[in-house]
């Protein structure tokens, strides 16, 4: 059994191959004869294009106020005060029709 996977099989003396068969098979393409270096660092010249571009429009998206770091302190408090403000008369709107209803 084992001699006979060493056995390679053999051709018959009778094998033709047909010249309709090998027309068939196609020929491989020639590659194109250009510079690959100059290709590929034109590819990277686009892409690197394409990131400048993309944060150039990230960076012209930030808009200022023009307020300088004090006065926006102060705005973000002043702000917070109005918020806790709203926040305690609706606590008592609240509180108030909560009392009435149960009455």
């Amino acid at each position: 059994m084992a001699d006979d996977d060493d056995v390679l099989p053999k051709i018959p003396n009778n094998f033709v191959v047909l010249d309709m068969n090998m027309s068939k098979i196609p020929q491989v393409p020639k590659a194109p004869i250009r510079d690959l270096k100059t290709i590929i660092s034109k590819a990277s010249k686009q892409v690197q294009a394409k990131k400048m571009k993309a944060a150039h429009t990230r960076q012209m998206s930030i808009v200022e106020s023009g307020l300088t770091k004090e006065e926006a302190v102060e705005e973000i408090n002043t702000l917070q005060k109005e918020i806790l403000s709203l926040q305690t008369i609706k606590e008592f709107v609240k509180s108030s029709y909560e009392s009435g209803i149960g009455k």
